[in-house]
């Protein structure tokens, strides 16, 4: 089920360190990606390319919504 978050938990949380909150939609641990911003949609594109590159035909990506 896409989009569907599996925990109660808050959907934010503070890092002390940046004194910022950050958006995770599943676990603190795996904070959601910032698609607007252009560096975050490159970098994804070289890793792509990456695997591409080396002949990898297929591959999963989770949570990176």
């Amino acid at each position: 089920m896409t989009g569907v978050r599996v925990s109660a938990a808050p959907c934010g949380n503070m890092m002390n360190s940046r004194k910022q909150y950050y958006l995770h939609s599943y676990t603190v641990e795996q904070p959601d990606l910032n698609w607007n911003n252009p560096s975050v949609v490159k970098e994804m594109q070289d890793i792509v390319g990456f695997g591409v590159n080396l002949g990898v035909s297929g591959s999963r990506c989770n949570v990176i919504d």
